[in-house]
């Protein structure tokens, strides 16, 4: 991943997140008009992408939780990346490797959970619509051939913070999809109520 980020310049990359800043993030990102050219040679992002729309394995997921604590707290948590292990029990270590203005790559390890061993990924994160938004893909992962997700930060009042996560993954491996399901309602389901029990006790 780091070889392609040297050969092709992050600000491909940046292009490349920019189409799955929108809801349907799947969806808005075949949409899009991202070209080979615009890529450079990041033929392998271009190739994931296009197997995401009305692929069978697709798997899909969005809960919501309300957190007793400001937008601005939520969001501080939620950018400061380095922490993350303290605010989300499965991931072992997460740590910065580039930024460029609203982007940010990291790479992170998972603890093994389910039928996964330890699973590296790299991620970049799309801070351009915060504090509203936030949005992430990752762009190298052991275990999955898609994934990309989104935060929805809304002020119910100034002390009082609702938040909409969503998760789209296509998996390696082929799983029921009951099984899959469940896996992936459990990892969002565990994100949120970590992300609250953090900014609350904060």
């Amino acid at each position: 991943m780091l070889n392609i980020l040297n050969k092709t310049g992050l600000v491909s990359l940046l292009l490349f997140v920019l189409s799955i800043n929108n809801v349907s993030l799947a969806n808005d990102l075949i949409a899009s008009k991202v070209s080979p050219v615009t890529l450079g040679t990041n033929f392998e992002s271009i190739k994931r992408v296009e197997t995401v729309k009305n692929n069978k394995k697709l798997l899909q997921a969005v809960t919501d939780i309300q957190i007793n604590s400001s937008v601005n707290d939520v969001v501080k948590a939620l950018t400061d990346f380095n922490n993350y292990p303290k605010i989300f029990p499965n991931i072992q270590s997460h740590k910065v490797i580039k930024q460029d203005n609203n982007f940010v790559l990291t790479e992170r390890f998972l603890k093994p959970m389910f039928i996964y061993k330890q699973t590296k990924h790299n991620v970049i994160y799309n801070l351009s619509k915060c504090p509203t938004e936030l949005t992430w893909v990752i762009m190298s992962n052991n275990n999955v051939n898609y994934a990309s997700g989104q935060w929805l930060i809304e002020a119910v009042n100034p002390s009082l913070t609702k938040v909409t996560y969503s998760i789209k993954v296509i998996p390696h491996n082929i799983l029921a999809p009951g099984f899959g399901n469940m896996v992936l309602n459990f990892i969002q389901n565990d994100a949120v109520k970590s992300l609250k029990k953090y900014c609350e006790a904060s």
